[in-house]
């Protein structure tokens, strides 16, 4: 999924696309979706900083002290946690939006501070389907492949028998797979 979100900022033209990961070796497959720059989140980390250190602060803004400023315009969680969502929200700048696409177990809730909505402007919102409306998206969607702007081919770095499912799970972990297919 964050894969297809890189490549989707990529194609409505965002100039600085921040991966996050927990694997280092998925920073080559981030970049070439389209990532212009890779966080290594985990034990230690502060994601939030390290993102707001790749999307500074503006000069502009005159409003640094009093609130967080800086970070990105849109943040999305893609795998469903409550601490990665709370940290799409804490990264965003003013007027930001974080989409949470991942599903989490059922009841998960995640904490945020009111403030941040209110007088910042940030917002949250859910994402089922990737919001499409088929009726224009596939349409769009199957021109932006034949253009070669949307990477389908590329998803797909390895092909194994079902019997080796074990290497495709354990390739997807070490990051030096985009997807993996099995077949049977």
């Amino acid at each position: 999924m964050g894969l297809n979100v890189i490549q989707g900022l990529k194609i409505a033209g965002a100039t600085k696309i921040v991966a996050v990961d927990t694997v280092a070796g998925k920073e080559r497959l981030a970049r070439e979706f389209g990532a212009t720059d890779f966080v290594l989140a985990g034990e230690g980390v502060d994601t939030v900083a390290a993102v707001r250190a790749a999307v500074p602060m503006s000069n502009e803004h005159a409003w640094g002290a009093l609130f967080p400023l800086g970070g990105v315009t849109w943040s999305f969680d893609c795998v469903g946690h409550p601490a990665v969502l709370r940290n799409a929200l804490d990264c965003l700048d003013w007027g930001g939006n974080a989409v949470a696409i991942g599903i989490p177990a059922r009841g998960s809730e995640v904490s945020v501070d009111i403030n941040n909505l209110a007088y910042i402007d940030r917002g949250l919102m859910g994402c089922r389907y990737g919001a499409a409306r088929p009726h224009h998206d596939v349409k769009l969607m199957v021109d932006l492949y034949q253009s070669g702007q949307l990477k389908l081919d590329e998803l797909v770095s390895l092909t194994k028998p079902l019997e080796q499912f074990r290497d495709i799970v354990d390739a997807m972990h070490t990051g030096t797979v985009a997807r993996g297919v099995l077949t049977f």
